[in-house]
């Protein structure tokens, strides 16, 4: 699985949504949909522009960034950058713990 497939079926489970439902608000079947939450298939950008719009968070945190370690509230509160300068700053504190465990 992906970072992305992960993701999807968090904020999925998050709305309450089963993959029908979701994937007939995407305009697609059910099997299609599964594809993509089960890592089997990646989607076309439109897709993604389509989730990323319906989950109100960005493509780059959809694709990159494993959401369940964050606040998800937080997140889709913020502007994109300030989201992204959020997690850098988590991740440079990861880091440096980390390195002064060495």
């Amino acid at each position: 699985m992906s970072i992305f497939s992960d993701n999807i079926r968090v904020l999925r489970n998050k709305r309450n949504l089963s993959q029908q439902s979701f994937a007939e608000s995407l305009g697609m079947s059910r099997v299609r949909y599964s594809k993509y939450e089960d890592g089997r298939s990646e989607p076309p950008y439109e897709i993604l522009i389509t989730i990323s719009k319906f989950f109100h968070i960005s493509i780059d945190l959809l694709l990159t960034v494993d959401i369940r370690k964050y606040p998800l509230e937080d997140m889709m509160n913020l502007p994109d950058r300030e989201m992204v300068s959020e997690i850098r700053k988590d991740i440079k504190e990861l880091d440096n713990k980390v390195s002064n465990e060495k």
